[in-house]
């Protein structure tokens, strides 16, 4: 499956596991800067970051650590999100 296909997947879970359950957005804990902080995504999203972080060869928390050094003023978890979204689209028309 290609990756912007893996990407639609993903939401489409989260639409659905949002429209099943109360929340499904959970709060992870996460070390930036080396500050302990948390961190609130859609397990969909994780899921995502796990799998862009696993092609970069690269762990988790130095890409969070990357997404946190570029957010400027935005909130960190709508950072990661809008990560996620503008990796696929890249790799989508990278794919073309």
């Amino acid at each position: 499956m290609d990756l912007f296909r893996l990407m639609v997947a993903n939401i489409a879970s989260a639409a659905a596991a949002m429209s099943s359950r109360s929340s499904a957005v959970k709060k992870r804990s996460v070390v930036i800067q080396h500050h302990k902080t948390s961190l609130t995504l859609e397990d969909e999203f994780w899921e995502c970051l796990k799998n862009i972080a696993h092609l970069r060869k690269t762990a988790v928390a130095d890409l969070v650590n990357t997404i946190e050094s570029e957010r400027g003023n935005a909130n960190m978890s709508s950072a990661m999100r809008l990560f996620v979204l503008n990796y696929y689209r890249l790799r989508k028309r990278a794919d073309k």
